[in-house]
């Protein structure tokens, strides 16, 4: 049996940080495309050129319809 040292905990300990902090990502880009599909659902619902979104304080986002 190997002599287990603090590195182990180490290596193990920044692999969960890293795969953690990869999932907050994709769970913020999939929150992104989500708002972005609702945008779209709202232009196409209307039938109105530009959508304005202010879910975020001081920010509007507009997408323009061709």
């Amino acid at each position: 049996m190997p002599i287990k040292t603090g590195n182990e905990h180490q290596f193990f300990a920044h692999r969960i940080v890293r795969i953690s902090i990869k999932l907050v990502q994709i769970e913020i880009t999939i929150r992104m495309i989500s708002q972005i599909r609702k945008i779209l659902f709202c232009c196409l619902e209307r039938e109105v050129v530009s959508c304005f979104v202010t879910d975020v304080p001081n920010q509007s986002v507009s997408i323009i319809g061709t």
